[in-house]
């Protein structure tokens, strides 16, 4: 799970009063812990009781939905799905259904780069900052041969979803809280917030603007301090990143981000960036494209059409064609630019 002051997405909130409003607008900011990060939920509008209720719902609709979709609660939605792999299809809400459909959207464009069928490594590779050491090769194959977004089926006629093999888990780290993100300022604008800004993490949602400005966020550089700027505007941004959670053997990194296909941690690239119309898409391509290297993943986000900025082991950025002024570089990132 990414961490707020870690995941590379820092909100820049300046005030400003909208021109067109015929109220004195103000600005409601709110943060709450849930799904081990600090969510912050900012709002604009002209009566602070009903932002502070409406805030409220938000904040409700995040925990219902975290309640379905956490791999790590016992009664969740999710976990009944992995109980039951290899034994047989179990139904789902229809929030799980989604987030399996586009996860399973996502593999398909990155050819299993991302894949939510990961989680059966987990328990192999442990990022708590007190343990440093790689699991047994062994292991890592044996485990590895249980990760296959192929092997898992949702039926959307009979809501229900299935993994074929026993052994197999699913884990909705990597696109949960994009949706999740998402869903809370749809909410919001639903009931009449129309200026909204939900980050989870490292998953923003942004909705109308920042008065008479956009919203924007700064994007973290690998190395330490902004790395970039984004305007947004009503849509979404994700950032995987390799300096979140990891540790250090011989002098090589191993981090939490897990390419699918090998069982290791991903390796080439630092920090994808990618900005979407829906958060879903946003969280589930940046670690996608993350695993898969600068070179096919500019390709990848191409094809999407979404914006994305790389920077890779060497530090160099690499922009994908929908990324073309998305971005303001940092000026001290600008000389890395690729």
């Amino acid at each position: 799970m990414r961490a707020l002051a870690a995941a590379g997405l820092v909100l820049l909130v300046v005030g400003a009063v909208r021109a067109d409003t015929s109220c004195e607008e103000i600005s409601l900011r709110r943060m709450k812990p849930m799904m081990a990060t600090l969510v912050t939920i900012t709002v604009r509008g002209c009566d602070a009781e009903v932002l502070e209720a409406r805030v409220r719902d938000a904040f409700a609709e995040m925990e219902r939905l975290a309640s379905i979709l956490s791999e790590w609660d016992p009664r969740s939605a999710t976990s009944r799905l992995n109980d039951n792999a290899g034994i047989g299809p179990v139904e789902v809400p229809r929030e799980l259904e989604e987030v399996l459909g586009a996860a399973q959207e996502t593999s398909r464009v990155t050819s299993g780069a991302f894949d939510a069928t990961w989680a059966a490594l987990a328990p192999l590779w442990k990022f708590d900052g007190k343990t440093a050491r790689l699991p047994p090769a062994a292991e890592v194959k044996r485990l590895r041969a249980l990760v296959d977004h192929r092997h898992l089926v949702v039926d959307r006629e009979a809501h229900t979803a299935y993994l074929e093999h026993r052994g197999m888990r699913i884990g909705l780290g990597g696109i949960a809280k994009g949706y999740i993100a998402q869903a809370a300022a749809d909410l919001l604008v639903s009931r009449g917030v129309r200026d909204v800004l939900v980050a989870a993490s490292g998953d923003i949602a942004a909705r109308g603007r920042n008065g008479e400005r956009p919203w924007t966020v700064a994007v973290r550089n690998p190395e330490g301090g902004v790395l970039a700027t984004a305007d947004l505007h009503d849509e979404s941004i994700s950032t995987a990143g390799d300096y979140e959670r990891f540790f250090v053997i011989d002098g090589r990194r191993y981090h939490h981000i897990l390419d699918p296909r090998t069982g290791y941690p991903a390796h080439g690239t630092r920090s994808v960036t990618v900005i979407a119309p829906r958060g879903v898409l946003a969280d589930g391509l940046d670690t996608g494209l993350l695993v898969m290297g600068a070179e096919r993943g500019v390709k990848v986000a191409a094809s999407a059409g979404v914006a994305a900025l790389f920077v890779d082991d060497a530090g160099k950025l690499h922009f994908s064609p929908a990324a073309a002024g998305r971005f303001s570089l940092a000026q001290e990132a600008a000389v890395t630019r690729r």
